[in-house]
């Protein structure tokens, strides 16, 4: 524990780059919106509120660390089970989002080390600043970083401005970015979102007659602006990219990885060239798919 280094400046965000299967650079990644971190005086109350019944009711009393969820990560790594990463502080997610060292493996190891992090940052930080630092550092889909990147992506305005159904949309993107894409899957953004506003209700936060109010609230997002949707390969670039944040979620867009992809680009031009020169874009031309 004492040998652990903390280092409590946040590491810079690196560009992921994508090639084809000749090296050739296809696209690269990164949030592609304002990464401004704002403090949290700028953040509502009842966005905190939010994210801390999502994620880790407990947060303003325990030490860092979720006790049953390390027992249970040993037993299954005693019994041959899958280690989950549910259940873990929001200062363990913010260990394991901000420090490399702590890895993504999902072994007891790792786990371990997270939670001897996540208890040396909470004796070194107060718990708003760690909130704050989590806030501002959680992935939140769409490329959007930070609680003020995904209020603009999402809703065009700044955080400070968020109401209590767009904060509990927000923080039930949080525990998985890619399922509860509120684009992609507004369905499962809204159950998930009427989760919190139950869990916000239970705790307090709020009554059961606001919850229920803002449980018939529609999903209501804008279309996040993708640059790369006119590149050629676009549709092979964009299945990368889910393909990606399923895997490592936020860090698709700051890891700084390199991506050796599997598409052949003489093939891939030879593919759309036949699609072109047989098929014309006047109406009741069969639309193609390869």
């Amino acid at each position: 524990y004492a040998k652990l280094p903390l280092d409590l400046k946040v590491k810079q965000d690196q560009t992921t780059f994508l090639y084809d299967r000749d090296s050739n650079l296809l696209t690269t990644f990164d949030a592609g919106v304002d990464r401004k971190s704002i403090s949290i005086d700028k953040m509502p109350i009842v966005l905190r509120e939010a994210v801390i019944a999502a994620e880790d009711e407990d947060f303003y009393t325990h030490s860092g660390v979720d006790m049953v969820a390390i027992v249970r990560a040993a037993w299954a790594n005693l019994t041959g089970g899958e280690i989950e990463e549910g259940g873990s502080t929001i200062t363990q997610q913010y260990v394991r989002n901000v420090y490399p060292e702590v890895g993504t493996e999902r072994t007891v190891e790792r786990k371990i080390k997270e939670a001897l992090l996540a208890i040396k940052l909470e004796r070194e930080l107060p718990k708003n600043k760690i909130l704050e630092r989590y806030l501002n550092t959680i992935y939140l889909g769409n490329g959007a970083y930070g609680v003020e990147a995904a209020s603009k992506t999402y809703f065009r305005l700044r955080a400070n401005d968020l109401n209590l159904v767009r904060s509990a949309l927000l923080a039930g993107i949080i525990s998985s970015p890619e399922s509860f894409d509120p684009v992609d899957h507004p369905v499962d953004a809204k159950i998930r979102r009427d989760y919190v506003l139950e869990r916000m209700a239970q705790l307090g936060f709020i009554t059961e007659a606001e919850a229920q109010e803002a449980m018939r609230k529609r999903i209501k997002v804008h279309q996040p602006a993708k640059g790369y949707e006119r590149e050629p390969a676009a549709y092979f670039i964009d299945w990368t990219r889910r393909y990606l944040q399923d895997e490592f979620h936020g860090r698709t867009f700051t890891g700084g990885f390199r991506v050796d992809g599997t598409l052949d680009p003489q093939w891939q031009n030879a593919a759309q060239n036949a699609i072109e020169s047989n098929l014309s874009l006047e109406p009741g031309t069969p639309a193609a798919a390869l």
